[in-house]
């Protein structure tokens, strides 16, 4: 077998491989679902780019040719890559993280896949491959009938399904692809009355339909089932108009049964059948009242005006999260937190590329209607109608979620196979690296520094941050059980450098919390608190615009009682994003441990103001009152929302510190008049009794909490030795 052969066989192996790639799941990666998967897709792109690289040098009939959606594509790269190198933090741009697997890295990786199987693929292999892929989505479609039946379980439950891809919404935009891949070959063996002579395809495409749209129907992704209801529609229109016969008649009658059906919806929105189905109540609850309609509504504003800073090549991708603290709308406190992206593509690609980067990726659409509409396009009526229907639905639910690799990998076959009917086979087509072919040195030369390449770049860009991927897991639960290993591995994943760091280190950030707060020695917990806090302090360095380092690292500080030494990171924090209440929480409470009343009650009035129907602000600042020794002024507060002072440990916290004991037993009074038969309760009220010298109440309390719970016994009888002996307090 020739060099050429042995090359293209690799080249088809991989790109054959990709459509099972989506059932691997790697548990011993941080993030299984997502991380698994994804260097499963890099590796394979990486070994087919090589392969092609060399093989295109040897032979010129598998160089790429000039097209439009080559230019497109190519241009959409270099925006991306002129983004991410002048955008607001490179690093994070180019790599992304763990849990999205994202970045310039991974629209790279796109990129060349698009470039390789654009450049050897024909429309007959193409097609062989969409059945393949197609075949993929059947298994896929089985196993999400198993977990609609409850017998494997949903990863995120919530009662919608996700398949292997550990979120409804990935699994949804896979399922809307295959839907219309199915029926791009479908539809044309019905038009052509050619159904007795075809019944074995019909039955398969059939089934293809029907599995993906029962799949997405139970993720109840309301953008991705909209964007393929709308999709049905635009073909069904394409279709009336463009079609003739029979084509036009099927075309309009099944306009009408989908207007009826939709008219029907609306009509029973309210009645049981809607209001108890879990996924129909998420779309008769759409309005423009409800909370998830207007928080993307306040995050797309947000979006628009970090624009407004970058205008021309944005942020850099990945770095949507830079302006959404940077522009945090109060009213959002009862959404995530840490949003890293808009929820819609085009802001951000707005955001994140500029202008630049949104007429980029614009251009990808531009482009390939283009090809599938001009004139002299091969492309019959009814493929034109799918695969117009097919961009339509994909870009409806872009408005409302985010790419990530399975979708990437679906628009760029479609426009990879756009790309090749473009023009029919010619050798005389003009192609990007030109006709000319180069000698055996030269190809055997180039072939050596490929593979060079090829080594270094599975090594860097996929195995060691997989290592440190595993690591982390591991120092997360070591076998060995000790804090020692744990920080073994910890320090393990850091030192290989990869984007894995940042995870490492707030992963070790949180596991010093615990060990400080558990039964440890004392120089375990201070070794591995100093050691996060080492770490923590470097990965700030490295991403000193990020507001989530600094709060973490000071809300963590604080809760181990050093909140001196918490402070410049939480005013820094609120430097970045002023306006997040939850920041401002951490900033006001330091500020309270540290007895200066005066600021911290200035910092909550300053958060609740800014949301008073958010309850924890209101705790919040009735407790700063309390601690001021405004007292009446924050009982207020808290009899306006809550008609009663709650048992709440900021406010309870207030009182013990201004010895206003008394408030504290009425609190865990009414608690324990309201539920008698909790035992923590009845173990309060006696803790507060003895703050305020009742000991004969405080044992009667723990009594009480025995009866009700036996297993308390031995621990309430040493409590109340204890208070008997003058020894201890609870």
């Amino acid at each position: 077998m020739t060099i050429n052969k042995v090359l293209k066989w690799v080249i088809y192996v991989g790109i054959f491989i990709l459509p099972f790639f989506i059932f691997f799941i790697s548990n011993s990666l941080y993030f299984p679902f997502i991380a698994g998967k994804n260097f499963a897709f890099r590796i394979i792109v990486e070994v087919i780019l090589a392969s092609w690289l060399i093989l295109a040098l040897r032979d010129v009939d598998y160089r790429p040719k000039k097209t439009w959606i080559f230019w497109s594509v190519l241009g959409f790269m270099l925006v991306a890559i002129l983004a991410t190198v002048f955008g607001e933090a490179p690093y994070r741009s180019f790599w992304s993280n763990y849990e999205r697997m994202d970045g310039l890295v991974n629209l790279l990786h796109a990129g060349a896949y698009f470039l390789v199987v654009a450049s050897v693929m024909t429309k007959k292999i193409w097609h062989w491959w969409m059945k393949t892929s197609m075949s993929a989505s059947v298994i896929m479609g089985i196993y999400v009938f198993f977990q609609i039946l409850g017998k494997i379980s949903s990863h995120q439950g919530a009662g919608r399904v996700d398949g292997t891809f550990g979120n409804p919404t990935y699994y949804a935009v896979y399922a809307l692809f295959h839907i219309f891949f199915a029926l791009y070959f479908l539809m044309p063996i019905i038009m052509a009355g050619e159904t007795k002579k075809k019944i074995w395809p019909i039955i398969f495409y059939s089934i293809v339909v029907v599995l993906n749209v029962v799949g997405l129907y139970n993720t109840a992704t309301r953008g991705t089932i909209l964007g393929f209801i709308g999709g049905l529609i635009l073909m069904a229109v394409l279709y009336s108009i463009l079609g003739k016969g029979t084509l036009r008649k099927i075309s309009v009658s099944a306009l009408v049964l989908l207007a009826i059906l939709i008219s029907g919806f609306f009509a029973a929105k309210d009645s049981q059948f809607v209001t108890e189905s879990p996924v129909l109540k998420r779309f008769a609850n759409i309005s423009m009242d409800d909370n998830t309609t207007k928080a993307r509504f306040i995050i797309w504003g947000m979006g628009l005006e970090g624009f407004k800073e970058h205008p021309i090549l944005g942020w850099g991708p990945e770095n949507f999260n830079l302006v959404f603290n940077k522009y945090y709308e109060p009213s959002l406190y009862a959404q995530e937190q840490w949003f890293d992206r808009s929820h819609n593509i085009f802001v951000d690609w707005l955001v994140q590329g500029g202008i630049l980067g949104l007429l980029a990726y614009i251009s990808l659409f531009a482009s390939v209607l283009y090809v599938i509409w001009r004139r002299r396009s091969d492309f019959t009526v009814e493929e034109k109608a799918v695969l117009t229907g097919l961009l339509a639905a994909y870009v409806f639910q872009n408005l409302f979620v985010f790419d990530n690799l399975y979708s990437y990998i679906m628009f760029f076959s479609v426009l990879a196979y756009a790309h090749v009917r473009s023009y029919p086979i010619s050798e005389t087509h003009p192609r990007v690296w030109g006709n000319t072919k180069v000698n055996e040195i030269v190809a055997h030369s180039f072939a050596s520094i490929v593979i060079v390449a090829l080594v270094f770049s599975i090594y860097f860009v996929n195995i060691k941050p997989v290592r440190a991927g595993q690591f982390i897991i591991d120092a997360l639960g070591p076998k060995e059980g000790t804090v020692e290993a744990s920080i073994n591995y910890f320090n393990k994943a850091i030192s290989l450098g990869t984007f894995g760091s940042k995870e490492a280190r707030e992963q070790l950030l949180n596991q010093a919390l615990r060990v400080a707060r558990d039964n440890f020695p004392v120089e375990d917990k201070q070794k591995i608190v100093e050691l996060a806090k080492t770490e923590m302090d470097k990965e700030i360095e490295h991403s000193p615009k990020d507001a989530r380092g600094y709060v973490l690292l000071g809300s963590s500080l604080r809760s181990v009682g050093a909140a001196s030494e918490a402070m410049p990171y939480l005013e820094k924090a609120k430097e970045l994003s002023p306006q997040k209440q939850t920041i401002i929480f951490e900033l006001g409470i330091a500020y309270l441990v540290l007895k200066d009343y005066e600021r911290g009650t200035l910092l909550l009035k300053e958060a609740f103001e800014s949301a008073p129907e958010f309850d924890t602000a209101r705790i919040l600042y009735a407790s700063a009152l309390i601690y001021s020794g405004k007292t009446a002024d924050g009982e207020a507060l808290l009899q306006e929302k809550f008609g009663g002072i709650p048992a709440d440990a900021n406010i309870i916290n207030a009182y013990v510190a201004s010895k206003n004991f008394s408030k504290v037993i009425k609190i865990w009074q009414d608690k324990v008049e309201s539920e008698p038969n909790v035992p923590a309760y009845h173990l309060s009220l006696a803790a507060a009794y003895l703050a305020n010298s009742e000991p004969q109440k405080a044992i009667a309390e723990i009594r009480k909490a025995m009866e009700l719970d036996p297993k308390l016994t031995p621990q309430g009888e040493q409590y109340i030795k204890d208070i008997q002996a003058g020894k201890q307090m609870i």
